[in-house]
């Protein structure tokens, strides 16, 4: 094996036409251009971290700002998030728990992809139309239920609690139970 240090100028002359020139690894000029091909290297990094970031959250439709790590979980095949009734009354339920859109995402289940729960980071999540059994969830529905570090509330559609008083009154009751101050 040859050893680098037994390598001379005449021999690498021998080696090569082109002109070439030596460099001495350990001065302070390399020393410097080392450190910032390392920092280049990092930002490179971090760029295509959060373009892999920003991929996952565009495969992920979410609504909302997310601002109070609060997930809506609905499920709609026919649209994007919600049709407007429906959406009229998440936000009226939103602003009786003194939320609004910015606080929270909402994610239509009936469009996700596998995996979404790790693509967003929430500490509550309120389900509606979604069984736990779907989503793997020991939960009962309209009890709220700590698991995996999140809070869960799973209720009817919100077409369904529309139409039925007695549903949004106990929907309403657990929201408190939930939210309260």
């Amino acid at each position: 094996m040859l050893n680098m240090e037994e390598v001379t100028e005449a021999g690498i002359k021998m080696l090569f036409d082109e002109e070439l020139f030596l460099v001495n690894p350990k001065t302070p000029e390399t020393e410097e251009i080392n450190a910032q091909q390392s920092v280049n290297q990092k930002v490179e990094n971090d760029n295509e971290q959060s373009l892999l970031e920003v991929k996952n959250k565009e495969t992920l439709q979410v609504k909302g700002g997310n601002q109070k790590g609060i997930l809506v979980l609905v499920t709609n095949p026919e649209e994007e998030f919600l049709n407007a009734s429906d959406e009229t009354l998440l936000l009226n339920i939103l602003k009786a728990i003194g939320c609004t859109l910015q606080d929270v995402a909402i994610i239509n289940h009936s469009k996700a992809a596998a995996g979404w729960q790790n693509s967003l980071n929430f500490t509550k999540a309120i389900v509606f139309g979604v069984t736990p059994q779907a989503l793997g969830l020991p939960v009962e529905p309209y009890l709220p239920a700590h698991y995996n570090k999140v809070t869960w509330l799973v209720s009817d559609a919100l077409n369904v609690l529309a139409q039925d008083k007695a549903l949004k009154a106990k929907l309403w009751k657990q929201l408190q139970q939930m939210f309260k101050k």
